[in-house]
């Protein structure tokens, strides 16, 4: 995501954006991520908004991933931890 994040976000000028990320990269589905590896994608996006006056949502995902349940609940504390 945060490889297109430019062309897909900044470059059409929204108001907002909705960065509901890590629970795919935790299933491992683009390959192995780590818990530090989604929070620096994370960070890096929401810098990027900022810096161009896009308001960032930031909504927590939900630990539904039986098999990823743990890793799912340390990103929640990480994210939780950002926002506040």
């Amino acid at each position: 995501m945060l490889i297109r994040f430019r062309q897909d976000v900044i470059d059409l000028n929204p108001k907002a954006v909705v960065l509901l990320a890590g629970t795919n990269d935790i299933a491992g589905n683009t390959g192995p991520s780590t818990i530090a590896m989604i929070m620096d994608n994370i960070k890096g996006m929401a810098e990027i908004a900022t810096s161009n006056d896009i308001k960032v949502i930031l909504p927590l995902p939900y630990p539904h991933m039986i098999t990823h349940g743990n890793q799912v609940w340390n990103l929640l504390r990480k994210l939780l931890h950002l926002i506040n």
